[in-house]
This record gives C-alpha cells, structure tokens and sequence, in this order.
C-alpha cells in the first residue's frame, strides 16, 4: 500500500465526507485514485488483492517469467503441505501445461519441492551416503590407530 502522511489522509476523508468523488480528491491532492480506495474502502483492497492472488499465477518458461490467469483452489488457512499456519502460501504447479494443478505452500515447503523437482534431494541423499561413508572410515581409522 502506497504510505500516504497523515494529514493528507486526513484530507482525504474530509474532503470525501464534504461530497468529493474519488477524482475529485485525486485531482485536488495529486494522490492517485487507488490510493484514495484504499484508504476510503480497506477491505476491498484485501479482497481485491486476495482475487489476484487466487486467480493469477507466475512460472519460468524457457527463461522467462510470464503471469497467467489460473483457476485456482481456495486459498487455504494452512500449508497444504506441512500443515503449519502461516501469513502467505505460493502456488506451487508441476505442469506448465495444466497451472491449474498445483498446492499452496508455505515458503519452506515451496523451496523443498521446487527442489525435489530439480532432483536437488536425490543429490542430496546421495551426498550424504558418500560423506557418511568417507567419515565413517575416517572414524573406524581413528579407532584402529587408537587400539579400538
């Protein structure tokens, strides 16, 4: 939301409960007149933005991020993922052909199964093994130089 200071806030409702339409205002304090609905109507902003939300989506194609219009599911009150209630969940699609199919998940769970995808937990597994096993024979080396 754009921050307005106080007193042209202030103007804004005096100069709307003297009649003034939203051009009006718009024109007599050089505030554009989004802002001035804002201010006047907050809850339909919230809606509003909601809309976008649930109606919009953006992906990566060929290296270039496009928005689309999408039907989504309800916006949900949890992770569809985790479970966890938090402020803000993503739309996270595994087909670029069908956007509509998707979860809305928190940040941390969008981050886990974008990385799924780029097959990021495989490599990840598999790190780990061989990690687990150079330090495994690091520490049996150890134990035999040490007498066990």
């Amino acid at each position: 939301m754009n921050r307005l200071n106080p007193e042209t806030i202030d103007q804004i409702f005096k100069l709307r409960s003297e009649g003034k339409s939203h051009r009006e205002i718009s024109q007599v304090l050089h505030v554009g007149r989004g802002a001035i609905g804002r201010y006047l109507n907050p809850e339909r902003a919230v809606r509003a933005t909601a809309r976008r939300r649930e109606n919009w989506t953006r992906t990566t194609i060929n290296g270039k991020s496009k928005w689309f219009h999408v039907r989504k599911r309800p916006y949900p009150d949890s992770c569809e993922l985790c479970g966890k209630k938090k402020k803000r969940y993503d739309w996270h699609h595994w087909d670029d052909e069908h956007l509509e199919l998707g979860l809305w998940l928190c940040i941390s769970c969008h981050k886990f199964a974008e990385g799924v995808e780029q097959d990021l937990l495989e490599r990840y597994l598999n790190l780990k093994q061989i990690l687990r096993e150079r330090l495994m024979g690091l520490v049996l080396d150890r134990d035999t130089i040490n007498g066990l």
